[in-house]
């Protein structure tokens, strides 16, 4: 306790209110160093954020519960560190939309069991139900869970590479002209296929494209 204390008289060095503007400052700068006496007040951040998504958002709660663990912050600085809780980690869109989410959640959830202790009618009954409804939409109880894909869409393809004609499906003994035969057998293009039967070696490479040149001088 007395590290605690004594650290906490260090950040007092800091005028209160000027904690958030140099961490604003260290972020923004990119260094990896922070002063020390900054590392208890982002920690008095982190437990405040915890008791947010604990569902204690009563700042007058959180104050006592914050002063349990730093007895010698006021009343006020427990104020501000909730306040600065509130924008350090809820500026990024997506995670404040959360938060306030579970905000109107916990109060939907307490109008629910007012209303509901109180009903005395079914139309109050009624009420309590839809209040209740409300609050399961605001954590999306009313959407179908996330699908999960399967494992084998992560696993990388393996690409093998043979000279055996065996492992296509083709016989190991199979010579060119019966493989010719073949390819003359499929729905492709003639000039596909001369290409094929070239690659094969039962038809001579041309290096010159003979039939484009006579295309070109057609015209002349």
């Amino acid at each position: 306790m007395e590290q605690i204390i004594e650290t906490i008289e260090e950040l007092d060095k800091i005028e209160e209110g000027d904690h958030f503007s140099l961490l604003e400052e260290w972020i923004e700068g990119g260094t990896d160093k922070l002063p020390e006496e900054m590392l208890i007040y982002l920690k008095q951040l982190e437990l405040i954020r915890g008791f947010f998504y604990a569902g204690d958002i009563n700042p007058r709660k959180i104050t006592r519960k914050l002063q349990l663990h730093y007895p010698d912050l006021s009343i006020k600085q427990c104020r501000t560190r909730i306040d600065d809780a509130r924008v350090y980690f809820y500026l990024n869109e997506e995670i404040k939309k959360d938060f306030y989410r579970r905000i109107h959640y916990e109060q939907q959830m307490q109008m629910y069991k007012v209303t509901k202790t109180t009903a005395k009618t079914h139309a109050e009954m009624k009420i309590a139900s839809d209040i209740l409804k409300e609050a399961g939409k605001l954590i999306e109880l009313d959407k179908p869970d996330k699908e999960t894909l399967p494992e084998e869409f992560f696993i990388k393809p393996n690409r093998f590479f043979s000279l055996k004609p065996s492992d296509i499906g083709l016989p190991d003994d199979m010579n060119r002209n019966e493989v010719g035969n073949w390819l003359d057998k499929l729905q492709i293009a003639e000039t596909e296929k001369f290409r094929l039967k070239q690659d094969l070696g039962s038809e001579p490479r041309q290096i010159f494209d003979y039939d484009g040149e006579e295309d070109d001088h057609s015209g002349e």
